[in-house]
């Protein structure tokens, strides 16, 4: 094992603790404080893991476990338990590491009690349920993430109790071939921005609080099944093969802006007020009383869309969709986060910009941001490995890293075997993580030989 340690403008001496697959990495994990980094080396891991995040001298300091190498991370390929990692306490972000095979009924990672939570760039490749609530946890965050033949993506809570995350945000995370992708009990409060689900039976499933906003959302149906709570879609698209939308008489709020749903919209026939559709496009007429206001119901009638059994939903040369919807604040841009028209807007998920269309939304659709325009091809599509692209992982400019990598300094370990001596590939990585740790930090990094205090 390896410890690296860096002074910061951080009451806590921050340790960065390099551990392989042959260290006690689950008693090094546990024997950090806020600010410490894992770093997990190339190699297969086992569960179970029990993990408490213990707070340091500064509270919003968060425990990083990482893989070492981007390009070769830590994979989780089984537990003897029902789940890999269990982590509780006080701030923890989980970034870089993928999970496979598990085997059925294994969770990979529990969430809570906690105050703060991330899963960041990783990947979970069949497995039952990869991120689940099973406490209260004030703050999760689950971003660019690949979830891959999933039973459930994220399940936010248990349907009773005070086991949900009360505030949550789900971004640019990437589901295929899910039977169940994010599911939102009662209590829960967050959004779904920039996610694609494809070929999965529902997408979202809530009976709390949501907004999804800018998201591809695909699958056999219910797609979106809105069970209670509210609900707002935004610049969405929604394609089920039987029902798009399914909302049941408990759902205090719906709101459907600047969308389009293939698909069956359903609704009960008697709807409270504040349900609204506005500026979207429907392939078919609603199934209920759900209002409906500047929407083209694009039937056997008029030509809408380039290609809607192909899922390219731009508008079409002529399309009814174009000057028909209303300038709407709760959607003022489109699926790609263009303005829409101040006068006149175009109906749906897309603002019209130009003749042509940016092609099909696939399961690549969003890998890179922004969106290709209309008339560009869209990204080539090509195995996802969670991992972000260099843009999303460089140290910030203003971290004040040194230029050059810093060394690794050798130290006798506390906790561990012990048994790593050699310097591991790539100390770059190293400095990333240093910049994840001053992300907030502007200081320059000096090196320490001193060994932190708790």
């Amino acid at each position: 094992m390896l410890t690296l340690l860096a002074a910061t403008a951080s009451a806590h001496i921050p340790v960065i603790w390099v551990v392989g697959p042959t260290d006690d990495w689950c008693a090094t994990l546990n024997g950090t404080i806020g600010n410490d980094v894992v770093m997990l080396m190339p190699g297969e891991y086992r569960g179970p893991c029990v993990v408490t995040a213990d707070v340091s001298d500064v509270l919003a300091e968060e425990t990083l476990l990482v893989s070492l190498d981007p390009a070769n991370p830590a994979v989780f390929t089984g537990s003897d338990a029902d789940f890999v990692l269990s982590i509780d306490g006080h701030r923890m972000i989980v970034w870089l590491l993928q999970f496979r095979g598990l085997g059925p009924g294994v969770d990979a990672v529990r969430v809570g009690p906690m105050s703060f939570v991330e899963v960041r760039s990783s990947t979970f490749d069949q497995v039952d349920t990869a991120i689940r609530v099973v406490g209260a946890v004030a703050d999760l965050q689950v971003s660019q993430n690949q979830f891959l033949g999933v039973g459930t993506a994220v399940d936010l809570g248990c349907p009773v109790g005070d086991c949900v995350a009360a505030s949550f945000t789900l971004r640019a995370n990437r589901v295929e071939g899910a039977g169940l992708a994010f599911d939102v009990p009662a209590g829960a409060v967050g959004s779904l921005t920039d996610e694609v689900v494809t070929a999965s039976t529902t997408a979202l499933r809530s009976a709390g609080d949501v907004v999804v906003a800018g998201s591809w959302l695909q699958g056999d149906g219910p797609v979106v099944d809105l069970i209670a709570g509210r609900a707002t879609l935004q610049a969405t698209a929604v394609a089920g093969a039987t029902e798009a939308v399914r909302a049941a008489g408990a759902v205090t709020t719906l709101e459907v802006v600047g969308s389009t749903l293939l698909g069956a919209v359903t609704t009960p026939a008697e709807v409270p007020a504040g349900w609204r559709m506005t500026s979207s496009a429907l392939d078919r007429a609603v199934v209920g009383a759900l209002p409906t206001d500047h929407t083209v119901v694009c039937d056997a009638g008029p030509t809408c869309f380039t290609d809607a059994a192909g899922f390219d939903l731009y508008p079409s040369p002529g399309s009814p969709l174009v000057g028909a919807g209303l300038l709407d604040p709760v959607s003022p841009t489109d699926f790609c986060g263009r303005e829409r028209a101040t006068t006149a807007p175009t109906a749906g998920v897309w603002q019209v910009v130009g003749p042509s269309s940016a092609g099909p939304l696939t399961s690549a659709f969003k890998d890179d941001q922004p969106c290709p325009e209309p008339g560009e091809l869209p990204p080539v599509e090509e195995t996802h490995t969670g991992i972000p692209p260099t843009t999303h992982s460089d140290p910030p400019a203003d971290s004040g890293l040194p230029a050059e990598p810093p060394p690794i300094v050798a130290a006798a370990p506390d906790v561990g075997c012990g048994c790593t001596t050699a310097a591991p590939a790539g100390p770059g990585w190293l400095a990333l993580a240093l910049g994840w740790m001053l992300r907030r930090r502007t200081r320059p990094v000096t090196l320490s030989p001193f060994r932190r205090s708790r």
